[in-house]
């Protein structure tokens, strides 16, 4: 009997302390909004397509959550909408969370048009530019393809530690963007090469003053007489008052962001 109590009590002690384990580790609900008291700027998860565990789910809870002391940050993924592209869905869904001034950012994972896009929007766009989002999704969209078993955990987790590193001031690695440096510089060395030698090679020729002296002219006019060949008519409108400019502005009260990325 002794025996059977102290396993019972075991039992009890180990229940309670799961119990207390289970509870310390957050749950994430998919489409949760949730709120930094501290800055103001909030975060989710929208995991409508379902590609994320449970253990990718805190983790990227806890990146988004590092985020939000700069700005709003959102993660989605879908496999069908109703948006021409990946850049207007990922405005949808920053418009219907925030003010269309926020500054924020959303990664979505679009399998209808098979395409990861970090749409930014607000002052945070000095900090993340088109061209640096572009190369956050060069350096991570290989994730979410077949020759990684389309791993979209790793993908948006490689891909908001970029976005945490822009924003505390750190770099990130943008080889794509040195690439094309150096081939432009390459191409702009071909052209100019190419002019100089096309300058140097081409022979010289006459001016007009040379060749005009060099020419026998002679030109005799008899009889001169005007004859009428035909007319035309050209209609000349007055200039109203107004001048016909485009109203500037969003329209709509969208928001005015930007971003990158890439095909998968």
């Amino acid at each position: 009997m002794h025996k059977y109590r102290t396993a019972l009590r075991h039992a009890a002690a180990l229940f309670l302390a799961v119990l207390l384990v289970c509870s310390a580790v957050p749950v994430f609900a998919s489409g949760e909004l949730r709120t930094d008291t501290a800055s103001g700027f909030a975060w989710m998860i929208d995991d409508e397509a379902g590609y994320f565990n449970e253990s990718e789910l805190r983790e990227l809870g806890s990146l988004l959550g590092r985020i939000t002391p700069y700005c709003n940050a959102v993660l989605a993924t879908t496999e069908s909408h109703p948006y021409r592209s990946t850049f207007d869905y990922a405005q949808h869904c920053f418009d219907d969370l925030f003010d269309p001034e926020a500054d924020g950012i959303v990664f979505v994972i679009d399998r209808d048009l098979n395409e990861i896009f970090l749409y930014t929007n607000g002052s945070i766009r000095r900090a993340i530019t088109d061209s640096r989002a572009y190369s956050i999704t060069d350096n991570t969209y290989i994730y979410a393809t077949a020759s990684h078993d389309y791993d979209y955990g790793r993908c948006s987790i490689k891909t908001l530690e970029q976005v945490l590193a822009l924003l505390e001031g750190r770099k990130i690695a943008e080889p794509m963007k040195y690439i094309c440096s150096a081939l432009l510089a390459v191409i702009t060395a071909l052209l100019a090469n190419y002019f100089i030698a096309m300058c140097l090679s081409r022979s010289r020729r006459a001016n007009i003053r040379e060749i005009l002296t060099g020419t026998y002219n002679d030109v005799r006019v008899k009889d001169p007489k005007a004859v009428f060949v035909n007319q035309t008519k050209r209609y000349s409108p007055r200039s109203s008052g107004s001048s016909g400019a485009r109203s500037g502005g969003g329209g709509g009260g969208r928001s005015h962001g930007g971003g990158g990325g890439h095909r998968i």
